[in-house]
């Protein structure tokens, strides 16, 4: 979500209930100073982690996995979500050296309209959350950047 309001992109989708982040249950999110509720994103809250994962899945055309750890519950969750509802997916360690290539790669094979991003956060500090939220961003960036002038038009998208 952070990654996606760095980048200026239309968010949404369900969170679980309770859901908690890094520095706790429900928090405000802070950005370049401003406090940001959940709803702030276009997010409703309901449910549980496992039907959240499976509404937003469902939701989407294609599901892009960010995750440094590709064995975590909530990655292999979102993976069994995909297969069952046939949706298009990658997993993408985004700290590896060809992360840009396969997302790009990705795109340039699935036409999309909604995009969902899953995957598991940095939990050993805020200053680590933060670097790995902006490569992310980055990530993504570079990649619809790129796919983008690749295709020279936003068809599918």
């Amino acid at each position: 979500l952070i990654a996606a309001r760095m980048l200026g992109l239309e968010t949404g989708g369900i969170a679980p209930k309770n859901f908690t982040t890094s520095v706790g249950n429900n928090p405000l999110i802070l950005i370049d100073g401003e406090e940001l509720k959940l709803l702030d994103f276009g997010l409703v809250p309901r449910g549980s982690y496992s039907a959240r994962t499976y509404e937003n899945v469902k939701n989407a055309d294609v599901t892009v996995i960010l995750a440094y750890n590709k064995k975590s519950p909530g990655t292999l969750l979102t993976i069994k979500y995909c297969q069952e509802l046939n949706r298009p997916y990658v997993v993408i360690n985004p700290l590896e050296e060809n992360a840009s290539f396969e997302l790009l790669t990705f795109f340039s094979m699935n036409s999309f309209l909604v995009l969902n991003v899953a995957g598991n956060r940095e939990y050993r500090g805020q200053e680590r959350e933060a670097v790995f939220t902006t490569l992310c961003a980055k990530l993504i960036y570079f990649s619809l950047s790129r796919y983008f002038y690749a295709t020279n038009s936003l068809k599918g998208f």
